[in-house]
C-alpha cells in the first residue's frame, strides 16, 4: 500500500504523533493516511510559524514532524 510506504519513508510508528505543517505536505497521502496506516495521530497544523514550532511540539505532544 501507498500510504505504508511513505509511513516507511517518514519512519512513523503506531505510537506517534505526528505534526504535519499543510503547506509543506498538500498531499492527504502524506499527512493523512500514512499515520492512519499505521496508527499514528496527526496534529495538522497550516500557517505554522516556525519560531513557534517547538513549543507546538511541546504543547501537542508530538513525536514526529514531517
Amino acid at each position: 500500500m501507498a500510504a505504508q510506504a511513505v509511513a516507511a519513508r517518514f519512519d512513523l510508528g503506531p505510537h506517534d504523533r505526528v505534526l504535519v505543517t499543510a503547506e509543506a505536505h498538500p498531499d492527504p497521502l502524506e499527512w493523512l493516511l500514512a499515520p492512519f496506516a499505521v496508527g499514528a495521530s496527526t496534529v495538522l497544523c497550516a500557517n505554522l510559524d516556525p519560531a513557534k514550532l517547538p513549543a507546538r511540539q511541546e504543547s501537542e505532544r508530538v513525536t514526529r514532524v514531517v
